[in-house]
């Protein structure tokens, strides 16, 4: 019920959520003294990796005659400190065909002082 809510949802709407909804968690963690010892203190570590959007076997009528299928998008997902292993931040992007990359410029609004970002060669 929760997913057929989501789906009908602007990307930036279901970006703030996941960020709300992180940062409440992870006050509650903390409040719980669920806090593993850093890893790399005094650095917050961000690890950032791509995800392709699962795909859904349901098409749009008009859309069914055509062999060509549409890439359903993607997102980069920002993970925090491994030990919490909760994202905390989500970049989706309509465009299956778009490179990781290109999403980057609203990647480095969100950096700040003090983290450490971790990425693979595709970013």
């Amino acid at each position: 019920m929760l997913y057929d809510k989501l789906n009908g949802l602007e990307l930036d709407v279901s970006a703030a959520l996941l960020r709300e909804t992180a940062a409440s968690m992870t006050d509650v963690m903390q409040f719980l003294g669920d806090s593993p010892p850093k890893l790399l203190a005094p650095y917050q570590i961000r690890i950032i990796d791509g995800n392709c959007l699962a795909a859904t076997d349901h098409r749009l009528e008009a859309l069914k005659p055509y062999a060509a299928k549409a890439l359903p998008g993607k997102s980069l997902v920002v993970l925090v400190d491994p030990d919490l292993k909760m994202a905390i931040d989500v970049f989706p992007c309509e465009d299956g065909h778009a490179q990781e990359r290109s999403l980057f410029e609203s990647v480095l609004q969100r950096v700040k002082p003090g983290e450490l970002w971790i990425a693979d060669r595709n970013k």
